[in-house]
């Protein structure tokens, strides 16, 4: 409404100084400045309303001029600004239209973009994050690690047969476990802790800021946790394998530190399944056997 009556005012002042300057000087430009405005701020009714009032105005300042102008020519005037001002109100109001209707369409795009952006980094079954999208959180957390000279810790957890489970029960039990594995992963670690599936009966954590003792801690709970999944299917002798690789000073490459996780966890298989096996700076360290039973 502000917008509405500032142009009013403003074609008002306009047919005025038309008024009192006479024939010999134009305002035909401020005139359309009125309409264009009111049609790209306001849009079509206000535009077509404008229009007709800044030509009622500009008929006003040519009936009463010091050199009148009569008959045809001043309908022909009158008719043919009327038509110049609609139009340009109607173009103008078409723009903005079609303005809003691209920014409507582009922020719905980039919705979608960012929606499928995030599908794209996220497993499908478990809602964890997938390896891609794990390895790219992983590389931000080195980076800023690096400069903030801060450890990091990485668990690789592989369930321990998981593959005798899916042949006698069939893939959707085997689904179902790993959907209560992550889970009990979500609700185990800390809300600054990143959990992902690196796929099959692969799932891996990202601990930051963690001293080597809490990682332990944690990779002991994460144990119970799985063991405690595994007791829904007494029958089959599942449980977890973690390796733990943990950086004082974090290299840059990230597949140095999935890497050194990865051999800690097949360490932990070699030495009976069901243990954690830590890496400290990408050299194996043997777990101290008062680490294991935190609950």
């Amino acid at each position: 409404m502000a917008v509405l009556l500032a142009a009013l005012l403003f074609v008002l002042v306009t047919g005025w100084a038309d008024y009192v300057t006479g024939p010999d000087y134009s305002f035909a430009l401020f005139y359309l400045i009125a309409v264009v405005a009111c049609g790209l701020l306001l849009g079509s009714p206000n535009s077509l309303v404008m229009s007709l009032f800044t030509a009622t105005v500009w008929l006003a300042a040519d009936l009463l001029p010091r050199e009148p102008i009569h008959g045809k020519a001043l309908a022909w005037n009158a008719l043919t600004r009327l038509a110049v001002l609609a139009s340009m109100g109607e173009l103008t109001a078409l723009m903005r239209r079609d303005r809003d209707e691209l920014a409507s369409v582009a922020a719905r795009l980039e919705q979608l973009l960012a929606g499928e952006t995030e599908l794209a980094r996220t497993d499908a079954l478990t809602g964890l994050k997938n390896r891609r999208g794990f390895r790219e959180v992983l590389e931000l957390e080195l980076a800023r690690s690096f400069r903030a000279r801060t450890p990091v810790c990485l668990a690789y957890i592989d369930i321990d047969n998981f593959k005798t489970l899916n042949d006698a029960r069939g893939h959707a039990a085997g689904d179902d476990f790993l959907q209560r594995v992550a889970e009990g992963l979500r609700e185990t670690i800390r809300a600054s802790d990143v959990p992902a599936r690196l796929g099959g009966d692969e799932l891996g954590v990202l601990l930051s800021d963690v001293t080597l003792e809490l990682a332990q801690v944690v990779a002991d709970r994460l144990l119970d946790m799985v063991a405690a999944v595994a007791r829904l299917h007494p029958s089959h002798p599942l449980g977890a394998s973690i390796g733990l690789a943990y950086f004082e000073r974090p290299p840059e490459d990230a597949n140095a530190v999935i890497a050194a996780a990865d051999l800690a966890m097949y360490q932990a298989k070699e030495r009976g399944k069901g243990q954690v096996a830590v890496w400290l700076e990408g050299k194996p360290l043997p777990l101290p056997a008062a680490a294991r039973g935190v609950s």
